[in-house]
């Protein structure tokens, strides 16, 4: 998955955002809205917001959580 593109681009549907907002939850503590997968940030955005601005690590096709 392209972690640089906006999610709501590549087609995150709102099935896919809720299940993505609750693994985040869970994994990380890190409550982020659903409605946040839908819109205009990319998963970088969201990274760099959970760790205080520090560039996320990697970029570009990172494999998908769990694969």
């Amino acid at each position: 998955m392209p972690t640089d593109r906006p999610l709501g681009e590549i087609g995150i549907d709102s099935l896919t955002a809720a299940q993505l907002s609750v693994e985040v939850e869970e994994r990380t503590g890190a409550n982020i809205p659903l409605e946040r997968f839908l819109g205009d940030e990319s998963l970088d955005d969201l990274v760099r917001e959970m760790t205080g601005g520090a560039a996320a690590a990697g970029g570009g096709d990172a494999p998908e959580a769990g694969a």
